[in-house]
């Protein structure tokens, strides 16, 4: 039975291809219909809608300002954010919000963006708050802006928020500062009339005024006040009392500073401690400075200092110089205690005291410090011995050799190029002990740098010009310093 005649569509879809050959490589599509041409217009992947154009940034709110905070922005970049937010209508800033971002401006030193804010908040119609205000005040105290200060309470006196004692103590932080103590004394009179109660640390402040600008007289009123009112006499108000002796001359009223501390069972602090030898100092008390360091229980270098200054002062210069030995010895005996430990931290803490005597050129102090170490059994490390050989210098340059001697013979070992250009390099005078070292580190077959050759040049250069300088016309030290050069543009 004969088959139907297909239709046309089914012709198309059955056409019948040659075995073996490939379909149609032509991938050209079909022409697009209109609707099909829309349909099919391409569009950002997950938008339904036509991508914006608006790059205007969103408004910052809280969230935004902590992501801008937790990172470490230098002043400039803080006052862009209040540049910002002064230009962009639509900030969100809750009270919090601007009382972060005050802190941060005063703590860089950017009281005046800080004070800003308080007026941006404001016309934010946000609640301004005496915490607010109380940031704003220390930014100025921190950047020494008393009058700032005082204009910030005044204004809180009268339109308000309330002033708190933390209000007062940033204010009168403030004139401190400023060396305005007949300020501050005013400002310490209008606390009990805002109805508060001044606390140990409005004493402290106000004496501190008083003291630092030579108002004695106030300072003592100040601390028979605060014994009137059973408030605690701390060290730090001590210590501002003794510097108001200091300028009285009274050292004996210092000292019973002392005596009342160990009254009650308190170990003097290292600043009432200096404060009194001071005094003692001034007034040319030798001896009861003496007696002070002798009674302290962990005397530091300060206390040291200021004992040999006094002795230097009442002409006791041999008193003077056992205090400094003194002080020397309990130095390295700290880094010797520290050093014993083994760990890379105490190593470190070693180095750096060495390296502090190579800068100052105390060259005794880091070979006493490399030798007590090795008293103890304990290997210093190139990196000391380094800096022990450099801060011998040139005028102690055969010392500088011995230590590089010695250092072999207790090591066991070959110190490391770097200890021999420090050697080298205090052999700056001695050209012929220069060549004698350069020529031993060669024989060892180590690579050499242009640092030792140019400290063995520089030192027959030295010697040269010495040779000259005596009237000599040739000299073998310039002669082996176009040696040395020669040697150092050879590949080793």
């Amino acid at each position: 039975m004969p088959l139907p005649p297909l239709a046309d569509k089914a012709q198309w879809s059955t056409r019948v291809r040659p075995v073996g050959l490939r379909p149609s490589t032509d991938l050209t599509p079909p022409p697009l219909t209109d609707k099909a041409k829309w349909s099919t217009r391409v569009r950002p992947v997950g938008l339904k809608t036509r991508p914006s154009t608006d790059l205007t940034p969103p408004p910052l709110t809280d969230r935004g300002l902590n992501q801008i905070l937790s990172g470490s922005r230098s002043p400039s970049q803080l006052s862009q954010v209040v540049l910002d937010i002064h230009s962009d209508p639509r900030t969100r800033l809750s009270a919090r919000g601007y009382t972060q971002l005050m802190q941060s401006l005063g703590q860089k030193g950017a009281w005046q963006e800080a004070i800003s804010l308080i007026e941006h908040a404001q016309l934010a119609e946000v609640r301004v708050d005496v915490f607010m205000y109380n940031v704003a005040i220390t930014a100025c105290e921190h950047s020494r802006r008393w009058f700032q200060a005082l204009q910030l309470l005044s204004h809180m006196l009268r339109f308000g928020p309330s002033p708190d004692i933390i209000s007062f103590n940033a204010v009168i932080g403030a004139l401190k500062k400023g060396e305005q103590w007949a300020r501050a004394l005013q400002i310490f009179g209008v606390i009990p009339e805002a109805g508060l109660t001044p606390t140990p640390r409005t004493f402290t402040t106000v004496i501190g005024a008083c003291s630092r600008c030579g108002a004695g007289d106030q300072a003592i009123r100040l601390v028979r006040d605060m014994q009137d009112q059973r408030h605690e006499i701390s060290q730090f108000v001590r210590t501002e009392l003794v510097k108001v002796f200091q300028k009285a001359g009274d050292w004996q009223l210092a000292l019973e500073q002392l005596s009342e501390v160990r009254a009650m069972s308190e170990d003097p602090d290292k600043f009432l401690l200096t404060a009194v030898v001071v005094s003692c100092g001034m007034a040319r008390r030798w001896e009861e400075a003496l007696r002070v360091l002798e009674e302290a229980a962990l005397p530091d270098a300060g206390l040291y200092v200021a004992v040999a200054r006094a002795c230097e002062v009442a002409h006791q210069r041999q008193h003077a110089q056992a205090v400094r030995l003194r002080s020397q010895n309990r130095q390295q005996a700290g880094v010797l205690q520290r050093a014993k430990s083994g760990t890379v931290a105490a190593r470190a803490t070693v180095r750096e005291a060495v390296e502090a005597h190579e800068r100052s050129g105390s060259w005794a102090e880091a070979l006493h410090a490399v030798a007590v170490m090795w008293q103890e059994g304990l290997d210093p490390g190139d990196a000391v011995i380094r800096a022990a050989a450099a801060a011998c210098g040139t005028e102690e340059w055969e010392r500088a050799i011995h230590l590089l001697e010695e250092a072999r013979r207790r090591t066991n070992r070959e110190p490391g190029v770097a200890v021999y250009d420090a050697v080298l390099g205090a052999c700056l005078v001695a050209w012929r002990s220069a060549l004698d070292l350069l020529t031993g580190l060669r024989s060892t077959g180590r690579s050499l740098s242009v640092i030792t050759y140019s400290h063995a040049i520089n030192a027959c250069a030295e010697g040269g010009r010495r040779f000259e300088a005596k009237g000599g016309v040739s000299s073998k030290a310039w002669l082996r310093a176009v040696s040395l050069l020669i040697q150092a543009r050879r590949p080793e």
